[in-house]
């Protein structure tokens, strides 16, 4: 907590408990904490399995026009619309970076290209492309499967760590609350810092200064 150590004078002035040692031990239950949350190498694989959806989503977002395109050179013999198809909601889901939409819509399209090929290919459908919305299909699949995974096992991990975290709400409370007394009608800058809102914001803005891993999203 840098308010902490920034005021550790005043801290240890009020009580001597609030020393460099103090001040270390609680830092270290805090990286304990966020190794517990969201261990490093962990987020390295989130953001390996989101770049890679957000890739396919690229990859299939042209797939998906090329087949349209396909699909309206068979100048309606087949009777089915983009719409029909399942590509217009595919398109749509892609947009949205909606995985499990995607997922869903990919069964529809795949049965369709499936039952329509040989009509598709002589219009000039090819395999390379057929493989795209197959093999896509399969790697969201695992892929959301996967997140789901960490999220699950990060839960159970969390909770066998409660006792971590009871500690550090503890020592958050220590210091919030004589933090409160020295600055209560000394310093109401200070003063702000040593409240859970402002706590809040703080972590908030950190979160958001995190660099962003998705490509740019296609526009339907």
């Amino acid at each position: 907590m840098t308010s902490m150590s920034r005021d550790l004078a005043d801290f240890t002035q009020y009580s001597k408990q609030f020393n460099a040692e103090y001040v270390n031990n609680f830092e270290a239950i805090i990286a304990n904490a966020n190794e517990v949350i969201q261990p490093k190498s962990e987020m390295m694989k989130q953001k390996e399995i989101t770049t890679r959806i957000a890739n396919t989503f690229i990859i299939l977002f042209d797939a998906s026009i090329r087949l349209a395109g396909y699909l309206k050179l068979s100048n309606g013999s087949l009777n089915l619309t983009p719409n029909k198809f399942g590509i217009t909601l595919l398109k749509k889901h892609i947009v949205r970076k909606d995985a499990e939409g995607v997922i869903q819509s990919l069964k529809l399209v795949n049965d369709n290209i499936e039952m329509n090929k040989e009509t598709l290919m002589s219009h000039g459908l090819n395999d390379e492309l057929i493989a795209i919305f197959e093999n896509s299909q399969k790697s969201l699949g695992d892929d959301k499967r996967k997140q789901v995974e960490m999220i699950s096992n990060r839960k159970g991990i969390i909770l066998n760590n409660i006792s971590l975290f009871n500690s550090l709400y503890a020592e958050l409370c220590n210091i919030m609350t004589v933090g409160k007394i020295i600055y209560r009608t000394s310093n109401s800058a200070k003063l702000q810092d040593y409240t859970f809102s402002d706590l809040k914001k703080r972590v908030r803005r950190a979160a958001t200064k995190a660099p962003a891993v998705n490509p740019a999203a296609p526009q339907a």
